[in-house]
């Protein structure tokens, strides 16, 4: 009796990446398959389910419908490219990648989402794409939320008192050059920051057992 192995699917040898154009040669979509008469069959069912239940998440048949594009209209063509496994699973990772190495490369009008990405690599080319506008995010945030942020760094810095002290203990071993070539460049201004509270007519302590006393040097 022989066993069938359906992890494998030598199909994947033979697989197909397909270009398709509107009737003025724009490319608007780039797929893969291993079976492109399905493939462009699935294609037609979801496009009529499309227009039935309105779904404006599919891009790509919007198109064609602001367009006034029929199936018929449309051109493409086929390369073949060849899995180095044929093991399902992997096979359609590296075709998936594959297929979105062309769609990043010659950027079709309808492919919003780059296939075989993953959600890291999705993460690291929006904030590349969106650095003002995550910027501009940031610091809407912590004007609306000054007072919450402040307690919650209070919080951090009382809780975890001896890590942060080891932390800048190593950040001054590892950059005495930096720190000193920053103490050489700011020595004036340094020197001002020191002679601050020099002059200042009183000072202020805390007790564990009391909120705070000012005691005015010019009173004792």
């Amino acid at each position: 009796m022989k066993i069938i192995n359906f992890d494998i699917d030598r199909r994947y040898r033979k697989a197909i990446i397909y270009f398709i154009y509107d009737n003025n040669g724009y490319l608007i979509y780039i797929g893969s398959t291993i079976d492109l008469a399905h493939r462009f069959y699935n294609h037609k069912c979801d496009y009529y389910k499309y227009i039935k239940n309105n779904n404006l998440t599919k891009y790509y048949y919007q198109y064609m419908i602001d367009n006034n594009l029929q199936f018929e209209d449309l051109m493409y063509k086929t390369q073949i490219y060849s899995c180095k496994s044929i093991i399902k699973k992997e096979a359609e990772k590296e075709l998936s990648r594959e297929e979105g190495r062309l769609q990043y490369f010659f950027k079709p009008i309808c492919n919003i989402n780059i296939a075989g990405r993953t959600r890291e690599e999705w993460y690291k080319e929006y904030i590349s794409l969106n650095k003002e506008k995550i910027r501009n995010q940031k610091k809407i945030y912590e004007i609306k939320n000054k007072v919450k942020l402040a307690v919650k760094k209070k919080i951090y810095r009382e809780n975890n008192k001896e890590k942060l002290k080891e932390k800048a203990k190593l950040y001054r071993e590892n950059n005495k050059d930096k720190l000193k070539e920053y103490r050489q460049k700011n020595k004036e201004i340094i020197s001002k920051h020191k002679g601050i509270f020099i002059n200042i007519p009183f000072f202020i302590f805390y007790s564990p057992l009391t909120t705070c006393y000012s005691l005015n040097v010019d009173q004792a």
